[in-house]
Order: C-alpha cells, then structure tokens, then sequence
C-alpha cells in the first residue's frame, strides 16, 4: 500500500499532466518496464513546476524529515 505522501504525490502529477501533457514522459519510461513510478522524481517535478514560494513548502511536505508532528510550544 502506498503511503500518504505517495498517493498525494501521485495524485497531483496526474492533475499537473492534464495541463502539461509534455510531463507525461516520466511516466512512459515506467510503464514500459512495468515499475512503479520514482515517486522522488515526481516530487521534484511537482516542485520545480508550481511558483517557489508554494514550491518550499511542497518540498517541506513531502520531505522525509516531517514525518513527526512537532512539538506545541507553549
């Protein structure tokens, strides 16, 4: 089963090729060889393609290390 930020990613990539068919090549390479997609790659895609300040926190999203809720200062 595919974890939280998998599913995100994927979901949004799908949306983001609609508008940008020419995205559709990363997942052509994937599909030939029956693998799943590099979900690392399609984050970076994801990243790189929305403006840099929704980018940041995209990249803070899907980023491993925000696995943890923060503490409540306070």
């Amino acid at each position: 089963m595919a974890n939280i930020n998998e599913t995100l990613i994927r979901s949004v990539f799908d949306e983001m090729v609609k508008h940008k068919p020419s995205l559709s090549k990363v997942l052509v390479a994937d599909e030939d060889e029956d693998e799943l997609p590099d979900y690392r790659i399609l984050a970076d895609l994801i990243i790189k393609n929305f403006p840099w300040p929704v980018g940041v926190e995209l990249r803070r999203l899907f980023s491993g290390s925000m696995r943890q809720p923060m503490p409540e200062i306070g």
